[in-house]
């Protein structure tokens, strides 16, 4: 008699892949680590991905999209995977608009929704979770504000991770060899303060780039190694003219070293790597974030980072080390469309002072040393194999079950 085969629960994931985004990063390690459990059928829905050339294997069918969100191919994927299980990795404005796309399809799957928002106060997107069967969150901060203005609302919290195969130290030798070919042989030894972003209006470059200027050549502080911003933007044409903005800010030739990714596609792992052990202090200056994979990637490198002490920062701090600049007396922003939201953009005097005091810390005795030995120790609890299986240990509840219909 032939052993029945078990039916495997099929899975549509809609979400960035195959892209040099944070998104990206976070489905790459996700998927690739579910992709073993023999329990599920993975269908990815690529937003961002138009076909093109892969930046890694995939091993499940992989739909691209050439819209927005996918909102004009996740119908039809839909149909076409007809999943008992639906993830979606997304911003929370975009949540309302799956829900139009879908309607009553959400009847026929359970929706586990992995929500980031980088800012406050949550906008009219919020009512959309309601129609989410599991809403997870990626740090206690975005869990805390939803309670807020809906203290009812359940959640779960699963943070986003660190490969350590991928982020981790390297020798003395090897950074100094980077540092030579990608700085030049006089900076072998430059101090860095380093960014990894992409170029647009969060991520706040032309502030970093005035308080360094600043920093370097008002503080009076007398360097012992040359310090050097050295910038790194995924995008080539982004929403800031980094050269112009290093002119302008008062930056002498080479003060300010500009890496950008070729053809869009985001470095090598190897590449990587070595970017972030080459930092002395990694920074990521931005008027918001949902969550900050450079903080977890730096620590693993043991590197300290410096934020703002906005959005998810103060709840990442409470596990790396970082050093928060003050947000207080600075100049609001309105963001409007389906955010929503004020932001605050930085002050570079204050940022030109939190650089002074890294400096000098790092500068101390034993104090770097202090430091990547507490960053390394804190990203061994952040690895994404444990990141996967504590999220996957939230979506098997719902394998084999029913569901209750509901107005869409």
């Amino acid at each position: 008699m032939e052993q029945q085969t078990k039916r495997k629960t099929k899975v549509l994931y809609v979400g960035d892949y195959n892209r040099p985004t944070g998104f990206g990063e976070v489905s790459k390690n996700l998927l690739h680590r579910w992709m073993n459990d023999d329990e599920f059928e993975f269908t990815v829905l690529a937003c961002n991905y138009n076909g093109q050339s892969p930046v890694y294997p995939a091993h499940f069918p992989v739909y691209a999209c050439h819209s927005d969100y996918a909102l004009n191919e996740i119908a039809h994927v839909f149909d076409i995977v007809q999943p008992d299980i639906l993830i979606t990795l997304n911003d929370g404005y975009v949540m309302p608009s799956y829900v139009r796309q879908l309607g009553a399809r959400l009847n026929n799957c359970w929706w586990i929704g992995y929500v980031v928002f980088d800012g406050t106060p949550i906008a009219r997107w919020r009512e959309a979770l309601k129609h989410i069967d599991l809403v997870v969150f990626p740090t206690e901060w975005q869990a805390q504000e939803m309670a807020k203005v809906m203290p009812d609302f359940k959640c779960a919290v699963v943070s986003h991770g660190v490969n350590l195969d991928v982020y981790k130290p390297v020798e003395k030798t090897g950074i100094k060899q980077y540092k030579m070919a990608a700085l030049g042989e006089k900076n072998a030894d430059a101090f860095i303060f380093g960014m990894i972003a992409k170029n647009f209006e969060r991520k706040r470059y032309p502030e970093l780039i005035q308080a360094f200027a600043i920093f370097k050549y008002k503080s009076g502080i007398e360097f012992k190694r040359n310090p050097m911003l050295m910038l790194y933007q995924t995008t080539e044409r982004g929403e800031f003219n980094l050269e112009n903005l290093a002119k302008i800010a008062g930056c002498k030739d080479g003060d300010v070293a500009i890496i950008t990714a070729p053809d869009n596609q985001g470095l090598t792992d190897n590449e990587m790597n070595l970017l972030y052990n080459s930092f002395d202090v990694n920074c990521l200056i931005s008027i918001g974030e949902g969550f900050g994979l450079p903080t977890i990637n730096a620590a693993a490198c043991g590197k300290l980072t410096m934020a703002m002490n906005n959005s998810v920062q103060p709840s990442l701090a409470k596990y790396f080390p970082m050093y928060l600049v003050p947000c207080d007396n600075q100049s609001p922003v309105w963001f409007g469309k389906d955010m929503e939201q004020i932001r605050f953009i930085p002050d570079c005097k204050k940022l030109a002072q939190a650089m002074c005091e890294v400096y000098v810390k790092m500068n101390e005795p034993g104090f770097a040393e202090q430091i990547a030995k507490e960053a390394m120790t804190s990203a061994k609890e952040f690895t994404w194999d444990i990141m996967a299986d504590d999220f996957m240990s939230l979506v098997k509840p719902y394998v084999g079950q029913s569901k209750k219909a509901q107005v869409i």
